[in-house]
């Protein structure tokens, strides 16, 4: 694992993917990072996509899923809590 030290709107570049991640906000027990991504790359955050592993194997192995009627996972945009809300920075 690379460790790197970023203070607020210094970023991290991965040029041959066309990703960037910039530090927005820096509090006591919180970091906003963005991240601009070509739209090719999904991005998802850790929780969502051990929720959907979770779900796939359920219903792989026990018939059963968690997921209501019309409901596909990952495509769907995930219902955000005010403390996982994003705005979208214009590039």
């Amino acid at each position: 694992m690379l460790i790197l030290s970023r203070r607020p709107q210094q970023k991290i570049v991965l040029p041959e993917l066309g990703i960037t991640f910039t530090v927005l906000e820096v509090k006591t027990n919180r970091v906003q990072i963005g991240i601009e991504a070509p739209r090719e790359f999904d991005v998802h955050r850790e929780e969502v996509l051990e929720a959907h592993a979770s779900r796939v194997y359920s219903e792989a192995f026990f018939g059963t899923s968690s997921l209501q009627h019309g409901e596909s996972g990952l495509n769907e945009q995930p219902k955000l809590t005010p403390s996982a809300e994003f705005r979208r920075i214009p590039r």
